[in-house]
This record gives C-alpha cells, structure tokens and sequence, in this order.
C-alpha cells in the first residue's frame, strides 16, 4: 500500500532535483509557482491516498502500517524542503513558514513507543521547526505535547516547554533506548557511503551521530549539550572522509562545517552541480567530435575533386566543369567552417588548374 506513495516521492523529488540545480538566482517567481504548484498536486494525492486508507482500513500486518508511516514522513520532509526552496519568493514566504495543522498531522505520527516511530517523530520535529517562524513555534510545541505522545512519553516529558530545542533534547534523553557507546562508536567510525546516496548516508551517519551523544550523556542535559558539539564535528569529519568521491571528500573537509546537516545538504549540491558540469563536457566533446568528422569528409571530397581532374578530358568545357564543380563545393560550406578550409579550398583550385594545364600541354605537344 505504501507503493503509492513511493511514487509519489520520486515525482517530488525530481522537483527539489531541479530547484537545486537550477539555483537560488534562478528562482524566478514564475518558475517557483509552477513547482510548488506541481508539488501541491502531489501533496493533494497523497492527502487523498491517506484519507482512503483511513476509511477502509485494511491493512496486512503492522510492518505495513510502519511502511506507510515512514514513507509518509518521507514525502511531507521532502515537501516542506520544496516549499523552503521556494520560500524566498514572496508569494509562499509568508504561508509557508506558518504552523499548518494539515502538514503536521501528516509529517509527525504518533507515538506507539517503538523506536522507530519515536525517531520519525523527532525527525518531523526538527525539520519543522527549521522551517517555521518563531511565532508559530510554540504552536508546534503545544501540538506534540497534546497529540503526539503516548502515555509512557507523556509520564518522562516536562508539562510545558518554553523551545523547540529541548524539548528535542528530553525526548532524545528519556524516550530513545539507551545502546552501547562502544557498538554506537566502531560503527561511526567504520561508516561509509560505499552504494547510498549522499541522503542515505546522511541519514545513517546523522543517526548514528544522535545515539552516540545520548549513549554519552546518560540521561544528563549539561552533558548532552557539550557532547553534542563535539560528536557533531567528530560526524562532520566522518562524514567527508566517508564518501566515495574523494573530490568532494576534499571539499566538504576544507570547508570546516560547524552543523552536520550543512554539511550534507552541501555535499549533495556539490554532486548535483559537478553531475550538470560533467554533462556540459561530455555534450562539448561530442559536438568537437562532430566538428573534425566533418571536416575529414570535406578533405576528402577535395581529394575526389582533384582525382576528378587527373582523369579530366583536357578540354576547355572540361576544364571549366571541373572547376565549376570545385567551386560549388566551396560554395556549400557552412560559413562557419571558412576560416578552416578557405587554404585547402584554394590549394586545391590551384592544383586542380594545373592538373588539367599540364594533362592539356601533353596532349598538344603530343
């Protein structure tokens, strides 16, 4: 069931692939609302798709329900990311970085107490939050604290939170499993993007990154705070030596990044904008290529035109056919090509002339 909506991420993803290549100048309010407006089309889809699911309720096994959970999340984080892109535009600045109780219902689930569902939780949360304006934050916090959690959740939560931060904090301390700092630390440590995308391996370094601080922090927020600053630059530099383009290894590295998730949004506009300059090389190549194959054939149809001449009857209308003929191919050329062949057309009169003048006085002398 979750196939649907997996489709659906693949179209929306197409439309953040381009608004990234194309860049922020490019951006113009006429290309922003068409994409948002194809990216609203998507999102209505998917509204629909979930209503119907809702209604007949027929679901195989909770695997499947977990399925359509997590993709869900997966295409409302991918949604808010195309709204954010366009932002910049004042047509969807100003109801884009509101608190929608729509978007919220579809991108943050609710609580079941499986670590899986808490995650995507969070992930929600934080990517929400970076999108809203401050004023609508307090709405999100109220939202997550009244209709998110599960009774376990709500026993080990403050009642009120005055920021979005820590609240994150006390539900990455209190209601994610406590695992070993040693297990957490090797596989950090050992991590690579080998066959992943850049998000993929983003996703599981940033992961790793969060249980490794609460591992460390056992349960303490003034330790959290400080571990956290540190195990990020320690995610940063793994995360660059990590991935399989040493190119971009290198630039990621040089470029000191104090944040995680800025430093692989980098990495994946760095790979979209060396992908465009690569194609750009391969189209100049190919049009190069195409370029010398076309002057080798008009080399070639001067040589026929003079190996015409070797065999010409040395008459005055032969010889004037001949260089008629020599002088139509000259004519034919593309305009663009006369600075390369204009020598080689005129060598080529030349020898054509005395060909025939020379072919033509053995003839009389004879």
């Amino acid at each position: 069931m979750a196939e649907f909506i997996k489709e659906l991420i693949i179209e929306l993803y197409k439309i953040r692939t381009y608004l990234i290549k194309i860049g922020p100048s490019r951006r113009q309010e006429n290309i922003c609302n068409k994409k948002l407006s194809e990216a609203n089309v998507l999102y209505e889809q998917y509204n629909n798709y979930i209503e119907e699911i809702k209604r007949i309720k027929q679901f195989k096994s909770v695997s499947e329900i977990e399925d359509i959970d997590k993709s869900g999340v997966k295409f409302c984080n991918l949604y808010l990311e195309v709204t954010n892109l366009c932002k910049s535009e004042p047509i969807i600045s100003a109801t884009m970085a509101k608190f929608d109780l729509k978007i919220a219902l579809n991108l943050l689930p609710v609580m079941n107490d499986t670590e899986a569902v808490t995650k995507q939780l969070i992930d929600g949360i934080e990517y929400y939050d970076s999108v809203l304006e401050d004023a609508s934050k307090k709405e999100l916090i109220e939202f997550v604290l009244k209709s998110r959690l599960s009774q376990f959740a709500k026993l080990r939560l403050a009642k009120k939170y005055g920021n979005v931060t820590k609240l994150l904090r006390d539900m990455k301390i209190h209601l994610l499993p406590k695992k070993s700092f040693t297990a957490i630390s090797s596989k950090l440590q050992s991590i690579k993007q080998n066959e992943k995308t850049i998000t993929d391996y983003g996703q599981e370094l940033s992961s790793l990154f969060v249980d490794l601080t609460i591992s460390q922090s056992e349960g303490h927020e003034e330790s959290y705070d400080s571990l956290k600053r540190v195990n990020e630059k320690l995610a940063i530099k793994r995360f660059a030596d990590g991935l399989r383009n040493r190119r971009l290894s290198t630039i990621i590295a040089a470029r000191n990044y104090d944040s995680l998730s800025d430093a692989i949004q980098a990495a994946i506009d760095e790979e979209t904008s060396s992908s465009d300059y690569t194609s750009s090389n391969i189209m100049s190549m190919r049009r190069s290529n195409r370029a010398t194959t076309e002057v080798t054939i008009q080399q070639r149809e001067v040589g026929i035109i003079i190996i015409t001449a070797i065999h010409a009857a040395a008459t005055d209308e032969e010889l004037e056919d001949t260089i008629t003929s020599a002088e139509l191919y000259e004519a034919d050329r593309n305009p663009s090509e006369e600075i390369l062949q204009d020598v080689d057309t005129e060598v080529s009169l030349i020898i054509v002339i005395i060909i025939i003048g020379v072919h033509r006085g053995i003839r009389t002398s004879g």
